[in-house]
């Protein structure tokens, strides 16, 4: 049994966009002064510690040693305090110490361990494990920090952060599987904790459940199957599982989760609404025969939002018509989307506009074009234009400074 490396390079990626994104350093040093009663993990260790079962060696030796072991299996050097509650959900949580010297904190519910055989609960704590090696929860974190309310979350972020929380369960489900190097009850685990059903007790053949998988998996990379819950399909996870059991290289691996991440991307991500962001943004930039580095950062944001690399797929489209780009681009996103989403499109095009400071006569009258483009009336443009002079146009200022110190 080979024991390859658990992370997966795409996550790596992923999780370096949203952290730079997020100015990551600037977010922890601001958060570095948050009281300690503000600090999630207190709260999560003050309600443990009163209201659960803190799991050591004398008052649950059986299920410390089975923590124990996947500690030393995993070769995890942190602490962790474990605690078994009495909630009923057939769930477990790992919350990361954001201090320091604090333990980390792992709670496993009552309903889960009543239900979970010994090597079922290592793939579960293993998996939970995972999570604290690849600091996920400091990711959901730093956004829910940043963006308490969701919807307001910036698409570059947003469509970043969903596949980074389907990454994180596939790479936090290969530590679960290094934890008992048993497949069979990495399945069952998984579909015990989806359903809440004892599959033991109604005899259900895991070895035909895994076989079966293909099927289940074509709905979901080949057809409309939702991919897009709190946690990635179990047809995926099952296959991701299976991989892990049997690669004899590394490449094996990435080459399973890009193919997950692939159609994550195609569902997530729209060719046409990218050709549009940048055909209709490079336009508006550069009528007036400049393209600003502030013009520009507004069209990579955007343009994130439908892709991976906005920057090399700027670079790739940089022999392209634009006119065509964005006369091609348009019906397509009214055929498949209707009219709703035409004062989202006209708004970046403002954007873009009034992102140097600067608003010439020729950028209005591309706006008003793209407006009947768009199929605006003219009373529709005037108002969104108006809207956003005044919600975004900030004038540039020159100042001379003559003054000698």
């Amino acid at each position: 049994m080979k024991n390859f490396d658990p992370s997966i390079d795409v996550q790596n990626f992923v999780l370096n966009q949203i952290l730079d994104a997020l100015h990551c350093d600037i977010l922890l040093a601001i958060r570095s002064h948050t009281t300690r009663e503000q600090s999630s993990l207190f709260d999560s260790k003050s309600y443990r510690e009163g209201n659960c079962f803190k799991i050591d060696a004398n008052s649950l030796p059986d299920l410390h040693r089975i923590c124990q072991e996947v500690i030393e299996t995993l070769n995890y050097t942190e602490q962790i305090d474990f605690y078994l509650s009495g909630n009923s959900d057939i769930n477990a949580f790992s919350w990361e110490a954001e201090d320091e010297g604090e333990p980390n904190l792992i709670e496993i519910n009552s309903g889960l361990f009543n239900l979970m055989t010994e090597d079922e609960l290592k793939f579960v704590i293993g998996h939970e494990i995972g999570h604290l090696i690849s600091h996920d929860m400091m990711v959901k974190s730093l956004v829910s920090f940043a963006y308490p309310d969701e919807n307001t979350i910036p698409p570059y972020i947003d469509e970043r952060r969903v596949i980074h929380n389907h990454l994180s369960e596939f790479i936090a489900d290969r530590y679960g599987y290094l934890a008992n190097h048993n497949l069979e009850a990495c399945v069952s685990a998984l579909y015990k904790l989806t359903s809440g059903i004892d599959l033991q007790k109604l005899e259900v053949s895991i070895p035909a459940l895994i076989e079966n998988n293909e099927q289940h998996i074509k709905f979901f990379l080949e057809e409309d199957g939702e991919m897009f819950g709190d946690h990635p399909v179990n047809p995926l996870r099952v296959q991701a599982l299976h991989v892990y059991s049997t690669a004899q290289s590394q490449e094996e691996i990435d080459d399973c989760i890009h193919a997950i991440v692939n159609c994550l991307c195609k569902k997530l991500f729209n060719d046409s609404i990218l050709g549009y962001t940048a055909a209709a943004g490079i336009l508006m930039a550069t009528v007036d025969g400049e393209l600003s580095d502030k013009e520009l950062a507004v069209i990579y944001e955007y343009m994130g939002a439908d892709c991976f690399c906005p920057e090399q797929v700027l670079d790739e489209f940089k022999d392209t018509d634009w006119q065509k780009l964005l006369d091609e681009s348009i019906p397509q996103i009214l055929t498949t989307f209707g009219l709703t989403g035409r004062e989202r499109m006209f708004r970046y095009a403002l954007k873009v506009m009034l992102a140097d400071g600067s608003v010439t006569s020729e950028e209005i009258d591309f706006a008003y074009e793209l407006g009947d483009k768009l199929q605006l009336s003219n009373a529709e443009t005037t108002d969104l234009i108006t809207e956003a002079m005044r919600s975004d146009y900030l004038p540039k200022i020159t100042v001379e400074n003559d003054n000698e110190l």
